[in-house]
């Protein structure tokens, strides 16, 4: 910790602040509202969106207004909020109540500070990561003069009230580039795009070639009887140009699952190790490769299995808003399989860019595919004969090169776009930190020499504390805490 401004004082965390745990049972306060950790940004930004008490069934600690809350637990960890309301909240919280000799808000922000995530940041390990007050109670602090904190509030939220500004217009821009990428596949793949031009011929004959590609594959397979195509349903589909057909996946393409994980044939003799994709790896609109795990398969099934250059790739299912999402496979690993919670559709004779088929699955397929898929208790998932009834709209092949290019060209542009406002976000997030470290540091307000040292403030935070430990007055909090210079074991 660097030098302190004059009238500053050094202490410990626990020599300002003492947590409370006044345990509650929910279904005694049934009109009081619950924060869970998932509450906890909401709150900070004044949306109100929390559970009654009463519908609560764990451990839960009771809060006063102008508490400060902070969370323990990772993915929440260093979230602080400052309800302005009664309430209960998670045992997962570190209770602070409000303090006569710290600011509304000051505590809030000396645990956003840098120096004290970065500490922590030490501290949580094991399976669930979490810190507790023994562990962050001796985290050194430089505490300024009551006055000076409230300076230091004042001048930290006029910062953030712009930087807040600022990043509501980013988020709306990213929202914006959202809607346009949508409006893009939409305008393109209905044919609203590029024109269309009578000398292209007629999807018509594509169809034709899958139909006869589709035969000649079956009965390569060993198919005595061709079946139909299956067919869709066409309500709810949006017009099309005359020399578009619209038809079935199933029509053009080979759906196929893909193998089952059999942890206990893993180990089996004659088993190739092979790389496979899982629904973690098949995004919607691209391909995470990042962590790629090897599977066990026969010889004889990585030949039926194994993954080619611009099979179209969607997902049987998970949460429901994983239904259908995928992308194109272009060879990035030889070889490699997907499991069986992937699906794979290998086109008919190239008659249509699978670029378009998974675009049009990302977009309208994602509505398409929450309506035809099926719901547990825990899981959503589409079935093979689904998939293959899935309506593509099939342009002539001309056309479709024309669309690619349109399409990608504003991808490109929207990428672009993106690219830039996830750089201002970061330079903002770093801004933010900037002012937090600068406030605790006492360069963000100037000091006045008239103001009273915080050296006496600590003398009377230990007054105080010695007088609730004799019992005459009420104690915040019973239990045994660090002295102001103390560091805990």
């Amino acid at each position: 910790m660097t030098e302190l401004p004059p009238g500053w004082a050094r202490t410990r965390l626990g020599g300002i602040a003492q947590p409370v745990r006044t345990s509650v049972n929910p279904a005694d306060c049934p009109t009081l509202p619950y924060l869970g950790l998932e509450h906890v940004e909401t709150i900070s930004t004044k949306i109100l969106n929390v559970a009654s008490a009463s519908l609560v069934r764990s451990t839960s600690f009771r809060f006063e207004s102008g508490s400060t809350l902070y969370a323990r637990l990772r993915p929440y960890l260093n979230k602080v909020c400052t309800p302005d309301f009664d309430g209960i909240g998670s045992g997962e919280f570190i209770i602070f109540p409000p303090s006569p000799f710290l600011a509304h808000g000051f505590l809030k922000y000396l645990l956003n500070q840098p120096r004290f995530v970065e500490f922590t940041s030490a501290l949580d390990t094991g399976d669930r990561p979490r810190v507790n007050w023994t562990g962050i109670a001796g985290f050194e602090v430089g505490l300024p003069p009551v006055s000076e904190q409230k300076h230091i509030v004042a001048a930290i939220e006029e910062q953030f009230s712009r930087l807040d500004a600022g990043v509501a217009a980013l988020e709306e821009g990213q929202k914006k580039i959202e809607r346009m990428t949508a409006a893009v596949f939409a305008t393109a793949l209905e044919g609203r795009l590029v024109p269309q031009n009578s000398s292209e011929g007629d999807a018509s004959e594509l169809v034709d070639l899958a139909l006869e590609s589709r035969e000649r594959r079956m009965l390569a397979a060993g198919h005595r009887r061709i079946p139909e195509p299956l067919d869709f349903v066409r309500d709810g589909l949006p017009p099309l140009p005359g020399s578009w057909k619209w038809v079935s996946l199933d029509t053009i393409a080979e759906v196929v699952g893909g193998i089952t994980k059999d942890t206990k044939k893993q180990n089996a003799p004659g088993l190739v190790r092979v790389p496979y994709l899982r629904v973690a790896n098949v995004q919607r609109g691209y391909l995470d490769l990042r962590d790629v795990t090897e599977i066990g398969v026969r010889q004889d099934q990585l030949a039926e299995l194994r993954l080619l250059p611009g099979d179209i790739l969607f997902n049987e299912g998970g949460d429901r808003d994983k239904l259908g999402r995928g992308w194109v496979w272009s060879g990035q690993i030889a070889p490699c399989v997907h499991q069986n919670h992937v699906f794979r559709a290998r086109l008919y004779a190239g008659i249509i860019d699978p670029r378009l088929v998974s675009w049009w699955g990302n977009s309208f397929g994602q509505r398409w595919f929450d309506t035809g898929g099926k719901q547990t208790t825990n899981l959503a998932s589409v079935s093979k004969t689904t998939l293959r009834s899935f309506p593509i709209p099939l342009p002539p092949r001309q056309e479709q090169a024309r669309i690619v290019g349109a399409v990608l060209e504003r991808l490109e542009l929207a990428q672009r776009l993106g690219e830039t406002i996830e750089q201002a976000l970061a330079r903002a997030a770093v801004l933010r930190s900037s002012i937090l470290s600068a406030a605790f540091s006492g360069k963000l307000v100037p000091q006045n020499p008239n103001d009273e040292p915080a050296s006496v403030l600590l003398e009377r935070i230990a007054a105080e504390r010695a007088a609730s430990a004799n019992g005459t007055q009420p104690a915040r909090n019973r239990r045994a805490q660090p002295s102001l210079w103390e560091t805990p074991a």
